[in-house]
């Protein structure tokens, strides 16, 4: 029992001189890690990926599967940040809203009427990528139709307009 009691009070005093108040101030500092460089750049590089892409682009959307293989051609209005996207397509304009990670431009599209199928009502959401003077993805069509959802896929690569 002694023997229990002492070790349990040796124990207890090495554990108890590395939490007092003066160390944990010196731990805490000791393993920052000044983060204003790192998080400035990354705050900067989704603006960087946007401005490079800013204009008019005349896009070629190409389903990847079916019998239709029929392109459709969409004039992306991008600008050098989130706001402000737009996509023309069979005399509408759409809203895009706009997201970056890394080198990838993400878009969902408000709802807008088909140009690939009469009266049906479709939303898009894509991935683009900038590849030399071309701006490449995929597409998917998201169709509201009764009963199960009803979707397409498409490869998208984009020219700068004239």
């Amino acid at each position: 029992m002694r023997t229990a009691l002492l070790s349990a009070l040796c124990l207890s005093i090495p554990v108890a001189a590395c939490s007092s108040r003066g160390d944990r101030r010196a731990d805490s500092s000791a393993g920052a890690v000044d983060t204003s460089r790192s998080m400035t750049a990354s705050a900067t590089a989704p603006n960087a990926v946007l401005r490079s892409v800013a204009g008019s682009w005349e896009m070629m959307a190409r389903p990847t599967s079916g019998r239709d293989s029929t392109p459709t051609r969409v004039r992306l209005n991008a600008t050098g940040d989130t706001t402000g996207w737009t996509m023309v397509l069979g005399g509408q304009t759409v809203a895009l809203h706009v997201r970056v990670s890394g080198d990838t431009i993400m878009t969902e599209s408000d709802p807008y009427s088909s140009v690939r199928r009469s009266g049906v009502t479709v939303r898009t959401t894509g991935t683009h990528v900038l590849e030399g003077d071309r701006l490449v993805g995929t597409t998917i069509a998201h169709y509201v139709v009764k009963g199960a959802d009803s979707v397409r896929v498409f490869r998208t690569e984009a020219r700068r307009g004239q």
